[in-house]
């Protein structure tokens, strides 16, 4: 491509770089302004409307205009890749295995149909009660086992892969219903459950649809 000189570029290219880079550079402070304005929230949620509602002894408070202010508690897990594992044996160990869910995976690399072929066979003779390309919710060790030994000795160039997971959202109600009962969960959860609190306002008469 021939490079020009700012004098040689059409002028109608100028002006839309020097438009773009200006709506670039307006989003840009727009996202730094409402960065600093969450954490001035988050901050007054944690701190001053914690506290003013501590000084009363209570948990909300409806004002005369109906406008609500309440004590919540906000859930966080961050279960780290170091402790994924143990997390999970916990899990099952507490008699709460049904939440993890078990995958085994099967690299097959370039297509091979009979090697695909056989190992569905495989799978449909041994475990017909599961999907024969996804395991998973309680299957039990010995599936697992067995599946990984029959490739190993049938077709030692795949490689086999078992992983646990447990789902966002239902680790969470978990630990939150854990939190209500006043159980303090294991520190391989990364739980941080701040409370906070919030001002729901009022229904704006103007908002509200009238019947005629």
């Amino acid at each position: 491509m021939m490079m020009m000189t700012k004098a040689e570029v059409p002028p109608i290219l100028l002006r839309v770089r020097e438009q773009l880079t200006a709506a670039a550079d307006k989003v840009a402070n727009a996202e730094e302004v409402l960065k600093t304005a969450k954490a001035e929230q988050l901050a007054l949620e944690q701190s001053a409307g914690a506290e003013a509602l501590r000084s009363v002894e209570l948990e909300s408070y409806t004002y005369p205009d109906g406008a609500v202010l309440k004590a919540e508690q906000r859930v966080h897990v961050n279960i780290t890749e170091e402790n994924r594992m143990a997390a999970h044996q916990w899990l099952i160990d507490n008699g709460h295995g049904a939440m993890v869910r078990e995958t085994v995976t099967i690299e097959m690399g370039k297509a091979n149909h009979e090697l695909v072929e056989r190992l569905k066979e495989f799978c449909a003779t041994m475990f017909p009660q599961y999907d024969i390309e996804i395991f998973g919710g309680s299957a039990p060790e010995p599936i697992k086992d067995a599946v990984a030994a029959f490739v190993a000795e049938a077709m030692p160039q795949l490689k086999v892969e078992v992983n646990t997971i447990v789902h966002a959202s239902t680790l969470k109600s978990f630990i939150t219903k854990m939190l209500a009962r006043g159980e303090e969960p294991p520190p391989l959860f990364g739980v941080f459950a701040p409370k906070i609190v919030t001002v729901k306002l009022p229904r704006s008469k103007d908002n509200e649809t009238a019947d005629f």
